[in-house]
């Protein structure tokens, strides 16, 4: 199954539910900056992702924002360019043993 790259940012109100949320979102990709986080998820990954954080936001206060990339193997050629430090974007190749 092909794997796509998101990348997920959240406003969060309430700190415990942001921690929860911070430690569901480790599981799941890289962390990017303080909200936001690079994923490489197949379709049942992502659909999982986001049963698991629908089950911790409080809908009418909270905020998380899915934003499809494309697929894993374009993120080399994606134009994406930063200000100050650079972000930890890992590249990944695939390794045939």
């Amino acid at each position: 199954m092909m794997r796509h790259c998101y990348i997920v940012f959240y406003d969060i109100c309430d700190p415990k539910r942001l921690r929860h949320v911070f430690k569901t979102m480790k599981g799941y990709g890289e962390h990017i900056q303080y909200s936001v986080f690079l994923c490489r998820l197949n379709k049942q990954k992502l659909l999982k992702m986001r049963k698991t954080l629908s089950g911790i936001i409080d809908p009418d206060e909270d905020q998380i924002i899915t934003i499809n990339i494309g697929p894993e193997h374009l993120l080399p050629k994606l134009d994406i360019t930063h200000l100050g430090l650079q972000p930890g974007i890992e590249i990944r190749s695939a390794v045939v043993i």
